[in-house]
């Protein structure tokens, strides 16, 4: 097995949730909320603006055995740390927008309930792969 990045931290995972709260409110991003469940954890922002824009990250947390279950959350808190502090550097540098950087997962709300782009596109782009088709891409349900 590889070396796990992060693997060795010791940075426990409710201190890397408040780090990403600070790291966000520097972007001025203030409303965020994070929803830890058995095998994931979820954070959830919204970024003000006119319209204001929703962003949801699911974190997997599965660990090798149940006992190292805090390792793997310290783990994966880490990484989404340093995944969104240089996201939200390219954004202010310039490199990118903010819709780009975080476009998977930008959340897309419809009659059914809520989706990111991600987990709406990217099956219908693996079928594209697939199939060698190059069918229109549908963001929502019933559209021709």
């Amino acid at each position: 097995m590889s070396k796990q990045a992060y693997g060795n931290t010791s940075v426990n995972w409710l201190r890397s949730q408040s780090h990403i709260i600070g790291e966000l409110q520097k972007y001025n991003i203030t409303e965020t909320r994070f929803t830890n469940l058995v095998e994931m954890t979820v954070l959830e922002f919204c970024k003000k603006g006119n319209p204001p824009i929703g962003v949801r990250i699911k974190l997997p947390i599965k660990p090798d055995k149940p006992q190292y279950k805090d390792k793997e959350l310290n783990r994966m808190h880490r990484i989404l740390f340093y995944h969104l502090k240089n996201k939200l550097i390219a954004v202010e540098s310039g490199l990118s927008t903010f819709q780009e950087e975080f476009m998977p997962y930008l959340i897309m709300t419809g009659p059914s309930g809520s989706i990111t782009l991600g987990e709406l596109m990217l099956p219908q782009y693996k079928d594209s792969l697939t199939s060698g088709k190059q069918p229109q891409f549908k963001l929502l349900e019933g559209a021709k």
